[in-house]
């Protein structure tokens, strides 16, 4: 969860210092499940397209993404996880450095 952690965080900065959202969470949840939705439903459609020859229909593609967004909001902001990576700043091995460039 360390890597999400990272992501959730750069993306919260992105959102607030340079495009200066009055909602940089809610950006950040959309912005990070995006991302997660992006990597399962283009794994899934590889495996269902080389072995099965079965090509994902778009409202299953869809309905992922947003069991995604639901998930992630009840993740980081029911739980009060969104303030507490906020403030721990989280790194990828302790760098600040490496964590820019993920």
């Amino acid at each position: 969860m360390n890597f999400i952690y990272v992501l959730y965080y750069n993306y919260f900065l992105f959102y607030r210092k340079l495009i200066n959202d009055p909602e940089p969470h809610f950006a950040t949840v959309l912005a990070l499940s995006f991302s997660q939705s992006l990597l399962i439903n283009g794994m899934s459609d590889i495996v269902a397209l080389k072995w099965f020859c079965y090509e994902i229909a778009v409202w299953i593609q869809f309905s992922i993404l947003l069991l995604i967004i639901i998930l992630n909001y009840f993740i980081f902001h029911r739980n009060g996880k969104a303030q507490e990576i906020i403030k721990t700043k989280p790194a990828i091995g302790g760098s600040r450095n490496m964590s820019k460039y993920v």
